[in-house]
């Protein structure tokens, strides 16, 4: 099979963001998890497509939608913003600063080593240029900071707006 190493990368990656999403989730938080999804998705659609497809420094030679996205479909519409999720309840659990900034440099870290890992196993994207990788990481990191911080404020507003809605 000519695609056998993109088939099993986007399998295994499937079987397991599935897997943690399911069995780390709280049930009874489910609005906040799409949100999350929803918004990482925006705001890496956005940035990525700026600063990594329109600048070159990313291709895709394989991706499903040729006419519609310059992105890789999985990555960024699925995988990461899953990932997102999970980091954002794994922060819950933390409110010091330092282990939210050591939290969210580990995922930052194992979204650049997952990204780096892609481009040499499978031919969805390719990297232009060593640099990239510090852009993935610095990006990543930005991304989930950002939606961890706009999640929070959605959500105590909304509780401190209305007594009825429930989180």
């Amino acid at each position: 099979m000519h695609y056998l190493n993109e088939i099993l990368w986007a399998a295994s990656c499937f079987v397991v963001i599935t897997s943690l999403l399911i069995f780390s989730l709280p049930k009874h938080r489910s609005r906040e998890a799409w949100l999350v999804f929803l918004l990482y998705q925006m705001i890496l659609w956005g940035v990525g497509t700026v600063l990594f497809y329109n600048r070159g420094l990313i291709t895709s030679p394989v991706h499903p939608f040729p006419h519609a996205i310059q992105a890789y479909f999985l990555d960024a519409y699925l995988y990461y913003p899953a990932i997102a999720v999970i980091y954002y309840f794994l922060c819950e659990r933390v409110h010091a600063r330092i282990p939210v900034l050591i939290t969210t440099i580990t995922f930052a870290i194992l979204y650049t080593t997952v990204d780096y890992a892609e481009t040499q196993l499978t031919k969805f994207k390719q990297y232009e240029s060593w640099m990239t990788s510090i852009y993935v990481f610095v990006v990543s990191m930005v991304c989930l900071l950002i939606t961890r911080w706009f999640t929070r404020l959605f959500f105590n507003i909304a509780q401190e707006g209305d007594p009825n809605i429930e989180t």
